[in-house]
């Protein structure tokens, strides 16, 4: 059935609070904004009895289903109309589940998991009474071919004994860390399950492990890329970072010292090049500098002016005055900054 992290809450939802006859569309309203948009039809007539809770760990969603029996089906109409890219990971945690994708089918009994491609059609028959945890992870967080991907959805991770055994303990330790006060140790749970995610995943393709190298390249595309989507972000940091690309926060710093740099130098430079561009940019001419400011995550006018001041050597009023001179990239050290003397006087 279907991230930034969002609320925080693990509170279930659940169809008892409305009237039999408004059951199941609460039900179909429920699972199309808490996991995504899916066809749904009950086994029967009258009431239907359906809770979900939901949370969300770093760009991983959790969600907890527990319901009656019934079909859900993902078509080609309702995939159109959605943009996610995702891969969900079921984990059957009591009563059986029925998954077809891609012309291949399983049946998952409690312990047992597989993945579904939300960007292709699937149906999931629910014949009774079950419960299930479903992780919602981003497709690029497993970083693995496309075509070996496409191969594996709709087949039981545990059909047969290799790594995706050493996932059971694990997963079963996420489903009842729902419930922790403490978030980050659940964070941590998340990003376990993904890293050994990829591990049986890998074994069922049989590819090798990847050489250092790789790793490190696809850890820095993911770190730089989500960096650059949400430059906005007041709160971007290199905690966030680090949850967001799936990597500790350790091993996020020693991505940037192996380039000679720190994340945070790496954030305030790229706000400072993005304000830099918006600056000279003449469509935004009549943009209140602070604005601009605050659109790249800097809210504060006077710090921005500070820190733009200190890295460009000029203020951004007096950088957007003449131009764009300096729209070279930020000077290196050392480098000379224009005389502004005549048009200070002119100020004065």
């Amino acid at each position: 059935m279907a991230g930034s992290a969002g609320s925080s809450s693990t509170a279930w939802v659940d169809t008892s609070t409305v009237s039999p006859s408004e059951q199941f569309d609460l039900w179909r309203c429920l699972i199309a904004s808490e996991l995504e948009p899916l066809e749904a039809d009950g086994h029967g007539e009258g009431g239907f009895r359906g809770r979900l809770r939901t949370t969300e760990l770093g760009d991983v969603k959790v969600c907890e289903v527990a319901s009656e029996g019934h079909i859900v089906r993902r078509t080609p109409r309702l995939i159109a109309q959605d943009a996610a890219d995702v891969l969900k990971l079921e984990i059957q945690l009591s009563g059986t589940t029925r998954v077809a994708q891609a012309g291949r089918r399983s049946e998952l009994a409690p312990g047992d998991f597989l993945l579904c491609d939300t960007r292709r059609p699937y149906a999931v028959d629910v014949p009774g009474n079950f419960r299930m945890l479903v992780l919602m992870i981003p497709r690029e967080a497993l970083a693995l071919p496309a075509r070996g991907l496409e191969d594996l959805t709709a087949v039981r991770l545990t059909e047969r004994p290799g790594s995706g055994e050493a996932l059971r303990p694990l997963l079963a330790d996420l489903a009842r860390s729902l419930d922790d006060a403490v978030r980050a140790r659940s964070t941590r749970l998340a990003s376990s399950t993904i890293a050994l995610l990829t591990g049986a995943l890998m074994d069922r393709l049989d590819l090798r492990p990847r050489e250092p190298e790789d790793v490190r390249r696809i850890a820095w595309a993911r770190v730089a890329d989500h960096i650059e989507r949400n430059l906005s972000d007041p709160d971007l940091s290199p905690e966030a970072v680090a949850r967001a690309a799936f990597v500790s926060k350790r091993y996020l710093h020693k991505l940037f010292a192996a380039k000679g740099l720190t994340v945070s130098a790496w954030i305030r430079d790229r706000r400072l090049d993005r304000a830099r561009a918006d600056l000279v940019d003449p469509q935004q001419a009549c943009r209140a500098i602070g604005a601009i400011a605050a659109e790249v995550g800097l809210t504060d006018a006077a710090h921005f002016s500070r820190m733009f001041k200190a890295a460009v050597g000029v203020t951004p009023r007096e950088y957007r005055i003449l131009g764009g001179i300096l729209d070279g990239g930020l000077p290196e050290d050392g480098a000379m900054i224009p005389d502004l003397s005549d048009y200070r006087a002119l100020r004065s």
